[in-house]
């Protein structure tokens, strides 16, 4: 009876994390934001069909029930019970052939499923075993607290979600407000640099008062939405145009998944190549004919269904398939891509709306109640021409200027830079890391400069090869750029010290950080800039070993530290409550990727998208911003 109860536990736990996972942000391992537990999570198979209710917030219910069931019959279900959990472990082995078939391994979900699987197994054994002297509890009997559970825990996770939703829908919300107010005002003055912005195969008239571009992936789930929104729209108006191009979320022809790692949908590449070599032997209906067949696979399909959808739409096999596989599909996705990147995209779909980027497009109707608001205010019929939204620099600025100013987090055991001098290291009270009392760096940045001081803040990890490039990049900025300082704190990606970052762990991350807030305690400002140093020069990246405790102490001391110190250190507790601190800090301010910037209280988007992309906006900061 024990193992069975511990088995619907585990199964129970693990499902609860998933919900606490979703609704709190609550930080698993393997279950970053492009892991297979968040595409699990997004496909149809997260949510029951018809209901929408979350596979983990039914499966929680569900194994608390079989708990009360279990523990109440003395570990012997029957009748009915029996052939609910036989049904559970059922629905098990469907999810994991769907895991399989999907190639995306959740180690939350299989953990779920073996222990359901397990308890089923037990259970069977069980019910063959020798009946015992007392009979098992009579199945009505377990129905009203077995029920009882079941619908107690379905309904305080119903409002758990509704609550959830509501913060998501007020979020969406205040930004379509906010774009329908610049798409109404015009957007202010189209940029005169840039290229028209539109695509090659429109729907609609060629001079439209309502011009509407998209930015999509055949893979993405909320394109899909949008699509038939779209769709339903141009079916009730004749004075929108539509045209959509590519932005597949694939490493096959994407350049920032390529240099992430991440291919988030594998084959979301060759589909949009599909598109154009249909548009390109058919025109405008072929193009349009293949991108809603596509859709309505969700850009999943294999060789039969494709010759099936080929003759069906009336495509040669053949000739299609050296179009498509041909280098100049590929050139007009990868150009599709620089586009987007350039206007700022930072997800699918991306959608402009007489040249004004549209937000909150999530919202319910939010499409056809925008596009009825800005036809309301009488705008000009105009062509693609008319479209000129920023792109590059003037984009990013824009972006960075939208960005809420943040007052960042205190910090426990702060490390400065201001102009040449190296500074930080003070606890509160103004006693520094190594216990010797010092001036507020506060203070001393005060003094640097009359007026207002613009702070840099950057985030990073010792082990992630951007951090070391960009932190670089703006310390010889704040250098030559006298009023400002520059604040570093750490966000290792390994959730074995950082409890708030979920994915993949970058090893010696955890062990960089610690040895760096270490020789801070250890040697003062001078120490932990010295090590900083040596860490960041350290090589990254594939194939690159992690710095091991040794090889650390031996550099502390080749920079003068004290190596037995550090070594104390390392597992001190202020060298691990600064740490800590750091951590929370970067929850507190929504990071999920690294490096994270932040000038003059702004997080800095897109900040390798250019030439001299933050020294421009630390300029801009400085000058008032």
């Amino acid at each position: 009876m024990a193992l069975g109860m511990a088995l619907l536990l585990i199964a129970a736990g693990a499902s609860m994390a998933l919900v606490l996972q979703a609704v709190i942000d609550l930080p698993l391992p393997g279950c970053g934001p492009s892991s297979a537990c968040a595409r699990l999570s997004a496909s149809s198979w997260g949510r029951l069909p018809g209901v929408g209710w979350p596979v983990a917030d039914l499966g929680l219910a569900w194994f608390l029930a079989l708990f009360v069931a279990w523990k109440r019959s003395g570990g012997r279900l029957v009748g009915p019970w029996r052939a609910a959990a036989r049904v559970g472990a059922v629905a098990s082995v469907v999810w994991a052939l769907v895991m399989l078939q999907a190639g995306s391994f959740c180690p939350w979900c299989l953990t779920v499923h073996v222990a359901n699987l397990a308890f089923l197994v037990l259970l069977e054994r069980a019910a063959r075993a020798p009946s015992p002297a007392r009979a098992p509890r009579a199945p009505l009997r377990l129905a009203t607290p077995v029920l009882t559970t079941f619908f107690v825990v379905s309904a305080l996770l119903g409002v758990i979600e509704w609550r959830h939703a509501a913060r998501i829908a007020e979020r969406d919300s205040a930004e379509y407000e906010r774009s329908l107010a610049a798409i109404t005002s015009g957007g202010g003055e189209a940029a005169a640099a840039s290229p028209a912005l539109t695509g090659r195969y429109r729907l609609g008239p060629a001079v439209a008062p309502l011009r509407l571009v998209i930015f999509s992936d055949y893979q993405c789930p909320d394109c899909r939405t949008l699509d038939d929104e779209v769709e339903a729209l141009m079916a009730a108006r004749d004075d929108v145009s539509v045209s959509v191009r590519h932005f597949p979320q694939c490493t096959d022809c994407n350049r920032r998944f390529r240099s992430s790692g991440i291919n988030r949908h594998k084959n979301a590449c060759w589909a949009a190549r599909a598109a154009e070599a249909a548009g390109r032997l058919h025109g405008v209906a072929g193009f349009w004919s293949m991108h809603r067949w596509l859709f309505s696979r969700g850009a999943s399909f294999n060789e039969e269904q494709l010759d099936t959808g080929l003759a069906g739409m009336g495509f040669e096999r053949s000739e299609f398939l050296q179009v498509m596989m041909g280098s100049a599909t590929l050139d007009t996705v990868e150009r599709d891509v620089e586009d987007a990147l350039a206007l700022g995209i930072g997800g699918t779909p991306f959608v402009f709306l007489n040249g004004v980027e549209f937000r909150g497009w999530q919202v319910q109707g939010a499409l056809a109640r925008a596009v009825e608001a800005v036809a309301a205010s009488n705008p000009p019929a105009a062509g693609p021409e008319a479209d000129r939204p920023p792109r590059g620099l003037d984009k990013t600025v824009a972006d960075w200027r939208a960005e809420p100013r943040r007052t960042m987090p205190a910090d426990l055991v702060p490390w400065e830079l201001v102009g040449g001098e190296r500074v930080g290291g003070e606890r509160v009270g103004g006693e520094r890391a190594d216990g010797m009392r010092t001036g507020s760096s506060a203070q001393t940045a005060a003094g640097v400069a009359s007026g207002r001081v613009v702070t840099v803040t950057l985030f990073g990890d010792y082990r992630e090869p951007n951090t070391a490039q960009l932190d670089r990049r703006m310390r010889a900025a704040v250098a030559s750029r006298p009023g400002t300082r520059y604040v570093y704190r750490q966000y290792p990606f390994d959730s074995s010290c950082n409890p708030h970052f979920r994915g993949l762990a970058i090893d010696g991350s955890c062990l960089a950080a610690r040895a760096a807030e270490a020789a801070g305690q250890v040697g003062g400002p001078a120490a932990f800039w010295s090590l900083h140093d040596w860490l960041m020069d350290q090589p990254t990246g594939a194939g690159s070993v992690a710095p091991t405790l040794s090889a650390l102490l031996e550099a502390a001391r080749q920079l003068g530290l004290d190596g037995e110190a550090l070594a104390v250190a390392l597992d001190g507790p202020l060298a691990l409550a600064a740490l800590r601190d750091d951590c929370d800090a970067g929850r507190q301010l929504g990071i999920h990727s690294l490096p994270a910037l932040f000038i003059d209280g702004r997080r800095a988007p897109r900040w390798k998208e250019g030439v001299g992309v933050p020294e421009h906006l630390l300029d801009l900061a400085r000058g008032g911003g």
